[in-house]
Order: C-alpha cells, then sequence, then structure tokens
C-alpha cells in the first residue's frame, strides 16, 4: 500500500468522488447477494436478526470476488476515501476489535507507517492482503471506502448489510462485471 496523491490519479479514475455521493451516474447497479431489494417480510422470513452473522456468512463471497478483480486489474487497485491520520485512537481500536489477528498485523503496520503523515485518502494497493483487508472493512461494516478497478472499469464503494453501490465506466464494463461475478452467486441489482 502506497499513497498516491489526487492529482496523481484523479486523471485515471473514471467517476468522481462527487459522483459516487450524489449516485448521479448512468452506469450503475448495487451489488448484492440477491437479486433484488428484499422486502419486509423477506427480512423478517430469512431470520437477518444479527447483521455481524448475517455478513460474515457471505463474506467469502465478496473476498474471492475481489481477489479475482484484483488479480483481473494486473495486480493493483485505488482505495479512495481512508485517511488514516484523521482516525481518532477510539476508530482504530475499535477496527482492531472486528479484525482476525493476521489482518489486525496489517492494519497495525499500515496505521504505524501512514498514520502521522497527511495524505489526500488515495493509496494504491498493490498486494492481495490490502486487497482483503479493506473488503472485510466493508463488509464487517468497520468503514466503507471505495475500490476503483480502473483498468476494468468498475468502482465498488463500501454499504451496509453487504449491498455495494457499484459505478461502471460503461455499458460493456457492467456486462463483463455481470459475468465474472455469476460463480461467486453475486447479483448487480436495479438501483429503481
Amino acid at each position: 500500500m502506497k499513497p498516491v496523491s489526487k492529482l496523481e490519479i484523479e486523471h485515471k479514475l473514471f467517476i468522481s468522488t462527487q459522483a459516487i455521493e450524489d449516485f448521479l451516474f448512468e452506469h450503475k447497479g448495487i451489488l448484492d447477494i440477491h437479486d433484488h431489494c428484499l422486502s419486509l417480510s423477506e427480512v423478517a422470513d430469512s431470520n437477518i436478526d444479527d447483521f455481524v452473522k448475517y455478513n460474515l456468512r457471505y463474506e467469502n463471497r465478496y473476498l474471492a470476488l475481489l481477489q479475482q478483480l484484483f488479480v483481473l486489474n494486473n495486480h493493483s487497485v485505488v482505495l479512495e476515501g481512508i485517511n488514516i491520520q484523521a482516525l481518532d485512537s477510539r476508530k482504530l481500536l475499535g477496527i482492531l476489535g472486528d479484525l482476525d489477528y493476521e489482518d489486525k498485523l496489517l492494519w497495525l503496520e499500515m496505521v504505524k507507517k501512514f498514520g502521522d503523515t497527511h495524505h489526500d485518502g488515495y493509496y494504491l494497493l498493490e498486494q492481495v492482503e490490502e486487497v482483503n483487508l479493506f473488503t472485510k472493512f466493508m463488509t464487517r461494516e468497520l468503514y466503507f471506502p471505495v475500490i476503483h478497478f480502473v483498468g476494468l472499469g468498475v468502482c465498488i464503494c463500501g454499504g451496509y448489510d453487504i449491498s455495494f453501490p457499484v459505478f461502471f465506466k460503461n455499458n460493456d464494463c457492467m456486462v463483463h462485471f455481470k459475468a465474472i461475478i455469476k460463480p461467486y452467486q453475486l447479483f448487480v441489482r436495479d438501483t429503481r
């Protein structure tokens, strides 16, 4: 993991932070384990009483998918939205409490390396372990970064209930992504 400046990376990203926040983009969807938004009765029937257990039950699907996307994207992705320096001790400790041992070590290494210096909140991830860590941040609802798979024209944002907003550079990228996710029993559902 290495920091990159906003000026250095911004021209490579197909979607701006503002467009993500406003959810204004033509090619978008929700990456989810369900092919539709669940109704209240479906939620009640599925016994989603503990979101932690629910999310952990499906976490491996997301880990496997993001690992595959990382490989397809030439072992490099852009992470946006985590400013380690700005995290207070309480937030840092909260994150540690929900990570596995190896992930705790990796997170502490990152905090030690980047916690004392200011960065724009953009990082280049070049190790699969880093991608796994931030995928777990999203599935465990610890923090919701944005992961840009620039070469694939895909941008995945963290979200609650393992329903992640996903944006595509164009329709071809969306069609390709839908084919990639099929073996992982994941869906891109409509945002309407």
